[in-house]
């Protein structure tokens, strides 16, 4: 599941297949290696992902929403009144943090990220840190597909800019990790348009 390359998954698949019941290697190429492309790493790495690789953030936004519905024999104009103000609260919650993290800048990060703090996301800056306190192989050659799965830098060009005193800029930055203040709008007129056009 954890292959990071083609090779390395067979390599894998072989060796469990050749040390599991027959049984177990016939359920797994019917049930689940038809569906490898969704789930294992050599696949799902240049697949923009953005770091969500599980359901959970969808499950817990499921549960949000569940605590601003009132009653479950709700009509639907109530359950929509209901879902605007989930949204309307998600909403101020988002540009809430977004302000936060324009103010508060993080420190101890490396000078390549001077031009895009305010800019990006804690979270895409903190992983920026962490990769330019990694060592790379000297035979270890870039694959891109961090910047395809994740938005994010590569440690070869974080690597290259801090060596070379270069900036990173908001390009190097899926427009997910950008601080973008959301416009101040409430759903609800757009939700009694489409009530009423039904």
């Amino acid at each position: 599941m954890y292959a990071h390359n083609f090779e390395t998954f067979s390599d894998r698949l072989e060796a469990f297949e050749g040390s599991q019941p027959q049984a177990v290697v016939s359920y797994l190429r019917e049930t689940w290696l038809p569906f490898k492309e969704k789930f294992v790493t050599a696949w799902t790495k240049w697949i923009p992902h953005l770091g969500n690789s599980t359901s959970s953030r969808a499950e817990s936004t499921h549960a949000a929403i569940k605590l601003f519905i009132r009653k479950s024999t709700s009509g639907l104009l109530e359950v929509f009144d209901d879902l605007t103000r989930a949204i309307d609260h998600q909403h101020s919650a988002i540009a809430t943090r977004i302000s936060y993290e324009q103010i508060n800048l993080l420190q101890h990060l490396p000078s390549c990220t001077l031009m895009v703090q305010g800019k990006v996301s804690h979270v895409a800056l903190l992983e920026v840190k962490k990769v330019a306190g990694e060592q790379i192989p000297a035979d270890d050659r870039c694959t891109g597909s961090r910047k395809v799965s994740l938005g994010l830098p590569c440690a070869h060009r974080v690597k290259e800019a801090v060596q070379n005193q270069h900036m990173l800029t908001m390009e190097d930055f899926h427009p997910q990790w950008h601080l973008i203040n959301p416009v101040s709008i409430s759903f609800y007129p757009f939700i009694c348009m489409i009530l009423e056009t039904n």
